[in-house]
């Protein structure tokens, strides 16, 4: 799971130009550090990464998780 996630956050990173100066995976959330040029480019590529990230997350877990995943709503945030 953690290589969906920086692996996402690292491709959002490089096509806008932005850093990650740090980040710290946490069970519920992520911490990340990000550096852009202009602060008016931070929430588009986030977004898109949490997007994205969710995508790539629900589309994983239920094959590698099947008799948990089956426990969880369809309809849920990841």
């Amino acid at each position: 799971m953690k290589k969906i996630v920086i692996g996402t956050l690292g491709s959002r990173l490089a096509r806008h130009q932005g850093l990650c100066l740090g980040s710290v995976i946490m069970p519920d959330h992520v911490l990340a550090l990000i550096w852009f040029l202009e602060t008016w480019q931070l929430s588009p590529p986030l977004n898109k990464w949490k997007k994205l990230t969710s995508k790539a997350l629900k589309t994983v877990l239920p094959l590698c998780f099947q008799s948990d995943w089956s426990q969880i709503d369809s309809t849920e945030p990841i």
